[in-house]
């Protein structure tokens, strides 16, 4: 700050900025041409103040406020924690002189102002401000300039004026202020267009006497508009102009001439605007060259590709005068579009009155008659006529296949297809002085409507009516409504509403809406039978407040598939432009509703069943973002079992969730999940990425199952006595959510789940405590390496999950998989080792060990009928003692032994599982001292045996002669096995085959020995007689 006695007082850098923190106005110098001494003997208001090279930034937030002018109202606002000044002692008056002058410069200075609705900042490089405001009398006057928006562009904009605010008995002071714009820069974004363009003209604006005056004479060059709603076109116009003078006289305003022009077409009005029931006269002319529109928004009018429109004139005639007899006043309304020419590669399309619209209205004091109302083109016909005591009454008929065959040749239909014809009735009328009827009934038949949903619309009637009564305002006009009714009807929906405005505070009253979705037959009949969806509910709506309250009907608490709860269901905010919150709860059957998607979408139930509630909390922002809080349950909640099984239960279920959504809805976030059924529990977190057409989703948590209540699902499903135990660790899962077919999911999924001290007992194995944990990437699963114990044996697992193509999705053992000296027993030797020792499934008192070591396997998860599990490797037995039962018994029974009370295996068997069997090779018995059975063959996983057994032939079936040893040792007799695991069978049919064949190679023998004998003489000392005599 510098102070002069003398001189002038001058401030530097000062700058004013908002509470963020952002520079509004930045002044580098200021300075106020008056010396101190006259600022402390004269009047202290007055003088010259001058900004010199001020740079002003402005914004219009999206809520109309304004930054400049809240940083103002801050800056000089109280502060309301601050006691109040006391009031000074009084001071005898003294005469004091007039105010001085106040005059304001701002100099060498620019401009920046922003607002939503400028695609780009308003710019001058150069501003310039002048304002006076005399000492005692005259007005106030102002000029402001602003030049250069940008770097070589000398366009200028000028706003003069003056206001005379001490104008004696004014309520309006007097005004004058004129806009100068020489190729001024103007831009603006709205409703999904962006228009540019320079402005040139001159606009003033006077208020003299009371009465207001406005005129103009101007123009923008360089049109050119973009954006969304313009569907890819460019509107591109040299120059729109137009004049006009509109000025207030004797309480009526007077539009002396209104005209705009562009290459486009151009508009004409002239018109006396009077208050209360004095005259009205008005002209309005205007045409469009609709061949220069279709030029400039092919697009916008769905123009046929290839389509050139040569000719084409819209014309509008409006006249509003007096009657010609009596008072009142007469409106005559012609439209119509003629000489529509088009030509598609050298033929000429024509269609010489498209479409025409004539309106003829005599309005009286006590009456309205509608003399003539007809529109008339290739698909619509309607006509009307009457008047408000006998009814005003309009009928039309509609062809939509008309629509499209009159102009198929010049629109683009794309895939919309359509037919059907309607008629359609409209009756007004006045029954009482102050009171009306109206009603509107529309009916369509054979109505087809393809390309406007995923499914064709056909139906083959729908009829909608409509009516409403209330009060006349000058007995003519209808002012507003107190009863108003709606019914739609269809061959698959019924839907009716009454509303009433009966309320004491400005609400109207919701008397009654139902729907009724009607399932269409289907062919073939759906196996389940399909209710109607039916929603009965009443309430209220205050447009006020814009909140909408509606509750149930009591006749709609019966099972329902969807139904508003007994706590009803609020929305608040409804047209209010502002945030939106709903709350409520819905109840429902679900069978009812998974029946009715089912049918709705075109897919198969899900077979759920239960009663539930849906309680939600939304609030959605302006901008569209959402906040939602959810709660669903069901207390029995069920669905279908596995074929012959009972229903599962799954309740009690409960499903919480509290998430966030973006605007445009492509990224949600569920701040926190809660899941549960009586088999588990779920908690999460993450996010859904919704953009494009896929969707993305990263969750984490924690999932806990029920081990008690999942004892009988594991024992219904492995065997009787299977468990399962763990400790639920995190999860993770990231990944797409939609892909073209399962694989696609898989192979790009991520995740991460698994369980600590996992532990299992099933068929006789019970697995230590372990933990197992899943990582999928890729399209592969890994499984962390497994080491514990089965059956107090050192156990290794190497374990992975891999997914192909198809998406058929298997579990792999990698070579090293290795369980060594696992004991064994009766249920083990009968649920598993059966498969490969088929003796086994009926032994008792089995001990002893197994390892197994695996070279190969897998077991395809999902898949068809041409997916099988394939396993190659070893068994080793190692000590195996067990009793035998009647199967094993019956096969030492076949070599000559007696019944043996136990035998033993102790051997290693190869392995291999492959088409549904288990083949091993290597496993025999031993039966007697130097004999043993010798098995080959498979078992099937549905327990078939297809094996065949080495049955030696011992000296026991030839009743243990001693001769016949030497000539059966080595024998065997192939014997084949069959049946089931549970009830195997033996070929003895092929026992005696092979007896037979055996007894040939016992005769062969005995047969060469006698013939050594006979030609070598006996040693003296060999004293044995011949083995066969």
């Amino acid at each position: 700050m510098r102070f002069s006695w003398f001189g002038q007082q001058e401030m530097r850098g000062v700058v004013l900025r908002d509470k963020q923190g952002k520079a509004l106005v930045t002044i580098p110098r200021l300075s106020l041409k008056r010396s101190l001494p006259s600022l402390a003997t004269g009047n202290p208001v007055g003088g010259l103040l001058v900004l010199d090279g001020a740079k002003i930034d402005i914004e219009r937030r999206a809520d109309g406020s304004i930054d400049l002018v809240d940083a103002l109202d801050s800056l000089l606002k109280e502060d309301p924690n601050k006691p109040a000044p006391k009031e000074p002692a009084p001071k005898s008056a003294k005469p004091g002189r007039p105010w001085d002058a106040i005059s304001v410069k701002l100099i060498n200075g620019s401009l920046s102002v922003r607002a939503p609705e400028l695609p780009e900042p308003i710019r001058a490089r150069r501003f310039e401000l002048s304002a006076k405001m005399p000492a005692v009398k005259g007005p106030v006057t102002w000029q402001v300039v602003l030049a250069n928006p940008s770097e070589k562009d000398d366009s200028t904009l000028e706003i003069s004026g003056e206001l005379d605010h001490r104008a004696p008995n004014s309520g309006i002071p007097p005004l004058t202020a004129k806009l100068v714009a020489r190729h001024w820069p103007w831009s603006v974004d709205s409703g999904g267009v962006t228009m540019r363009g320079r402005l040139n003209g001159t606009y003033s604006t006077v208020r003299k006497t009371e009465q207001w005056s406005f005129s103009g004479q101007g123009e923008v060059l360089g049109l050119e508009a973009t954006g969304t709603a313009l569907a890819g076109d460019r509107l591109q116009l040299d120059r729109v102009g137009g004049n006009y003078e509109i000025a207030e006289t004797g309480g009526a305003w007077d539009v002396r001439q209104l005209d705009l022009a562009s290459p486009l077409g151009s508009l004409k009005a002239t018109a006396k605007l009077t208050t209360g029931s004095q005259s009205v006269s008005t002209k309005i002319q205007g045409q469009l060259d609709l061949a220069a529109l279709a030029r400039q928004l092919p697009h916008v009018l769905h123009v046929r590709e290839g389509l050139s429109v040569e000719k084409g004139l819209a014309r509008l005639d409006i006249e509003i005068a007096d009657a010609e007899k009596g008072p009142g006043r007469k409106l005559v309304a012609e439209a119509r579009v003629s000489d529509l020419e088009a030509r598609d590669k050298g033929q000429l399309i024509a269609i010489r009155d498209p479409a025409s619209l004539s309106v003829h209205i005599l309005q009286r004091p006590d009456n309205i008659k509608v003399e003539q109302f007809a529109v008339k083109t290739a698909f619509l016909d309607a006509t009307g006529a009457g008047d408000l005591e006998s009814g005003v009454k309009v009928s039309a008929t509609v062809d939509l296949e008309g629509l499209k065959n009159q102009l198929r040749d010049l629109i683009d239909f794309g895939t919309l297809d359509m037919s059907g014809k309607g008629r359609i009735a409209f009756d007004f009328r006045r029954p009482e002085k102050q009171r009306y009827t109206s009603r509107l009934a529309a009916e369509f038949l054979a109505l087809r409507v393809v390309g406007l949903t995923a499914e064709p619309i056909a139906r083959k009637a729908v009829r909608l009516d409509l009516g409403a009564t209330g009060p006349l305002a000058d007995s003519a006009i209808p002012n507003s409504w107190n009863v108003a009714q709606f019914a739609l009807k269809s061959d698959d929906l019924t839907a009716s509403t009454k509303l009433s405005t009966t309320t004491t505070d400005g609400a109207f009253q919701i008397d009654e809406l139902r729907l009724a979705l009607v399932p269409l037959p289907q062919n073939p009949p759906p196996a389940a039978v399909l209710d109607p969806v039916r929603l009965a509910v009443k309430g209220r709506f205050d447009s006020t407040t814009g909140t909408l309250e509606l509750q149930s009907l009591p006749d709609a608490l019966k099972p329902e598939p969807v139904a508003i709860g007994e706590e009803g269901l609020k929305i608040i905010g409804l047209n209010r432009g502002g945030a939106l919150h709903v709350e409520g709860t819905l109840t429902g059957d679900l069978a009812r509703i998974d029946r009715s998607y089912a049918w709705w979408s075109g897919g198969a139930a899900m077979d759920l069943a239960g009663a539930f509630s849906l309680k939600s909390g939304i609030n959605i922002t302006p901008e569209g973002a959402i906040t939602a809080s959810t709660t669903f349950q069901s207390p029995d909640l069920s669905m279908a079992g596995s074929e012959g099984s009972p229903r599962r239960i799954l309740a009690p279920a409960v499903l919480a969730m509290h998430t966030q959504s973006s605007p445009s809805f492509d990224q949600i976030e569920i701040v926190n999940m809660a899941m549960a059924i009586r088999h588990a529990s779920i908690h999460a977190k993450g996010n859904l990425n919704t953009k494009g057409d896929r969707r993305f989703a990263d969750f984490a948590g924690t999932l806990d199952p029920n081990w008690a209540v999942l004892d009988p699902l594991v024992a219904e499903s492995i065997e009787p006595k299977a468990k399962v135990r763990g400790e639920a660790r995190p999860f993770m899962i990231r990944g797409p959510l939609t892909a073209e077919g399962s694989g696609s999911v898989l192979q790009e999924l991520e995740a991460e789940l698994g369980f600590d001290r996992f532990e299992a007992i099933a068929f006789g194995l019970k697995v230590a405590p372990t933990p197992i944990v899943l990582h999928w990437s890729g399209g592969v699963g890994t499984i962390d390496p497994i080491e514990t114990t089965i059956n107090n044996g050192p156990t290794i697992l190497k374990p992975s999950l891999d997914v192909d193509k198809a998406g058929t999705v298997t579990f792999r053992l990698a070579p090293g998989s290795e369980i060594k000296g696992a004991e064994i027993n009766d249920d083990v030797s009968r649920s598993l080792l059966a498969y490969i020792a088929p003796m086994l499934h009926d032994a008792t008192r089995v001990t002893g060990k197994a390892s197994v070591t695996i070279s190969k396997a897998d077991y395809p998860i999902n898949g068809d009928d041409s997916t099988h599990s394939t396993l190659i490797g070893r068994v080793e037995f190692q000590d195996v003692n067990f009793a035998p039962g009647p199967f094993a018994g019956e096969l030492i029974t076949l070599t000559g032994q007696k019944g043996a009370s136990g035998l033993r295996l102790d051997q290693p068997i190869e392995l291999a599982i492959a088409d549904g069997r288990v083949n091993q090779r290597g496993l025999s018995i031993p039966v007697g001292r130097d004999a043993k059975l010798e098995f080959e063959g498979s078992v099937g996983f549905d327990q078939t045996i297809a094996m065949r057994a080495k049955v030696p032939i011992t000296q026991g079936m030839l009743g243990n002669s001693a001769e016949a040893k030497e000539l059966l040792e080595g024998l065997k007799v192939g014997l084949p096995i069959g049946g089931t695991l549970s009830h195997p069978t033996i070929d003895r049919r092929g026992m005696k085959v092979g007896l037979r064949d055996a007894g040939k190679s016992v005769l062969k023998r005995g047969a060469s020995d006698l013939l050594n004998n006979l030609v070598k003489p006996p040693r003296s000392n060999d004293q044995r007689n011949p083995r066969l005599r």
